[in-house]
Formats: structure tokens, sequence, C-alpha cells
């Protein structure tokens, strides 16, 4: 399936799934690009919807009082449903808000805890309204075991949003490769060595596009933030991620891309920008399977 129609896939399921002005409570708060992709993607589509979005902030700055009873409530998609810190908050969020619809973006999941799994899927059934969408076959097949009592979906990454929105690779012969090579604990098990390849991850990445500049202005704020606890510095944050830092890694992390003939990954994300950008590309996968299982369910 091409790009243009896993996004037609996506944009007509969250026309249907987002039915009313919505706040998305889980905008990227730290510099995973990957993330920022989805997000941003996923706000590209749902911009082109008739709903507004009354309210979005980072995990650590949500307002409860701020989302009112008919909101539906949006929350990130990418590779954090499982053993992961995000795990207390999103349960948080379902236990929190009963009677607000709740949209979980596609998301690829894996539990190494099987306690985790069977408390999630408890406190997520109690919930009348909860839709929850996996991107991947496998995820798929965990909800539809442990989460039946939800509405279950396979959709998309919302990357693909930005099918339209990123600028297009051109083939200028530079003689130069990109590694996106990811060095935590999803690494790959097998060794691969690209020869004469940039090897970087989304940190170094950023490093070379003087990322600090806008970084250090919101690390101030947060700062601020933590030693007042003012609801409006968690405004200024939220607002300092979404207007001034996403912006900043959507022109320069394509534009840092651009200077190469190809990029090799083990990134999904690096993997899924080579694809926005129509760059020639080749993945290794994770340990987890994350990129073959997303290139299985939605490439072939």
């Amino acid at each position: 399936m091409r790009l243009n129609e896993q996004l037609a896939v996506l944009e007509e399921a969250l026309a249907v799934l987002v039915d009313h002005d919505y706040a998305f409570l889980d905008v990227p708060g730290y510099f995973n690009v990957g993330d920022h992709l989805i997000y941003r993607g996923a706000m590209a589509i749902l911009g082109r919807n008739p709903y507004r979005c009354v309210y979005q902030s980072v995990v650590e700055n949500v307002i409860d009082k701020k989302i009112a009873p008919d909101t539906v409530i949006v929350m990130n998609g990418g590779g954090n449903w499982g053993d992961t810190f995000y795990t207390p908050f999103r349960s948080h969020v379902v236990e929190t808000f009963p009677d607000n619809k709740i949209v979980v973006l596609p998301q690829t999941i894996r539990y190494f805890d099987p306690s985790g799994l069977e408390r999630d899927a408890a406190v997520y059934a109690r919930h009348p309204n909860l839709h929850l969408c996996a991107r991947d076959r496998a995820s798929y097949e965990i909800l539809k075991k442990h989460f039946s009592s939800n509405h279950i979906y396979l959709l998309p990454d919302a990357s693909v949003g930005l099918c339209d929105l990123l600028p297009k690779w051109e083939d200028r012969q530079q003689g130069k490769s990109l590694f996106i090579k990811r060095n935590d604990d999803e690494a790959a098990v097998e060794p691969w060595e690209v020869p004469n390849a940039d090897v970087k991850d989304w940190m170094s990445i950023l490093d070379d596009v003087s990322f600090s500049r806008v970084l250090y202005p919101y690390m101030g704020i947060r700062k601020i933030k933590k030693m007042t606890g003012a609801d409006v510095m968690k405004n200024v944050a939220n607002k300092y991620m979404t207007s001034v830092i996403i912006p900043f890694f959507m022109k320069k992390i394509p534009a840092y891309c651009q200077r190469y003939d190809k990029i090799y990954s083990t990134r999904l994300h690096g993997f899924m920008l080579a694809k926005l950008m129509e760059m020639p590309v080749e993945y290794q996968d994770t340990k987890y399977g994350k990129i073959s299982g997303y290139y299985e369910t939605w490439f072939k």
C-alpha cells in the first residue's frame, strides 16, 4: 500500500473517531524525533476536519480542569504502549475521564510483564467509550485478545499525515549515506555496519542542527515551572513546545536528510521519514520487530 493510500485510510477513520472538539493530551515533551513526526502528522490530518483543538499539552503539564466532558481526548501514537513510563499516564487519563470519548492513535504494543497487560486491560475495560488503535497486525491481535471490551482498530502510523508536507528528496549524487542507528535497549540484535555512512541517532542529528539554541529557553521555562508549580508556566511550556520546538524539528530534520543520497535505519521513523521524502532507504529491524511489523502490515 502506498503512503497516500495509507493516509486515506487514516483520514477516513479519524474523521469518524474525532467527532467533536478535541484535546491532545500527550504532545511529546521529549526529543525523540519519531514521536514528533507522529504528532505533527496527526495534527495535520485533524486540522483538515471541522473540529477545533481546544487544548494540547505534554504529559507533565496536563491541567485536568481544562477538559470538558464533551471534549474528545486524543492521545499520541507510537511505540510506548506496554512496559513503559507512559503506561501510568494513559491509565490515569482513562480513569479520570470516564465521560469523555478517548482515542489512542495507532501504537505498537508490547508487554513483557503479563500482570501489566492484565492490569491495563482491566482499567480500560471499565471505560465505555475508549477507542484503541494498533499500527501492526501483532499489536492488533493483542487488542483483539485482551482489549475486546473496547473499540479496536488497525490503522496506519499517524506520520503518514505528513505525506504532502515534507520536502521531497532531490537526487544530487552527493556520495554520502546517513545511518540512523538507535542506541537504546531496542537496538538491533545483529550488528549492521554500513561502510562510509555517517552514523547518527536522533540526538546527534539534533546536535548537528544546533538544537541547543531552542532547547535552552525551554529548559529555563521548565525550571521556572518546577519552582513555582504555576499553571501559567505549564501553559507557557506547552506553547513553546508546539510553536517553537516542533516547527524546528519539522524544518531542520528533513533539510538535514537532504544532504544524503540514501538513508539506512534501525528506527521505524528513520525509515518512515525517508519514505515520506521519497528517499532511497534500507532498514534493519529492531529487537522487537517494530519496523518489519509495520512494513509487513502496510507496505506489502
